[in-house]
């Protein structure tokens, strides 16, 4: 699973190895429930949309919210913390729902991944 990642924190920290933060643990735990692997992709947002747009990544991550100027050229998720998404690439509506569906399911468990950052920063 390729995923865009831009830092962000507490949603994205970059540690000098592995990506930590509250939706890098959100995707991890997505990625356990397809057995799939994440391959992290750092860089900017829009380096990470037009990949999206082109479908060279799966899922871009970073403190997206739903009024990205991007919503009309990929898939957003509902937002699943306040105003807190992911974007997936256009027209995979079966990816963008299962993806949407964990992390509705997940809410309860972004507080405790926010509380833990601001705890370990």
């Amino acid at each position: 699973m390729r995923v865009g990642v831009v830092e962000s924190p507490p949603w994205v920290t970059h540690t000098g190895g592995e990506p930590g933060g509250v939706e890098v643990e959100l995707v991890r735990g997505f990625a356990r429930t397809l057995g799939a692997t994440p391959e992290w992709h750092w860089g900017a947002d829009e380096r990470h949309m037009e990949a999206l747009e082109h479908f060279q990544l799966d899922l871009a991550i970073g403190n997206l919210d739903s009024k990205t100027p991007w919503a009309n050229k990929v898939g957003l998720t509902r937002p699943y913390f306040e105003d807190h998404v992911m974007a997936v690439p256009p027209g995979e509506n079966a990816w963008l729902k299962r993806l949407s569906e964990y992390l509705f399911a997940q809410k309860r468990n972004v507080q405790g991944l926010l509380q833990t950052a601001a705890v370990h920063p």
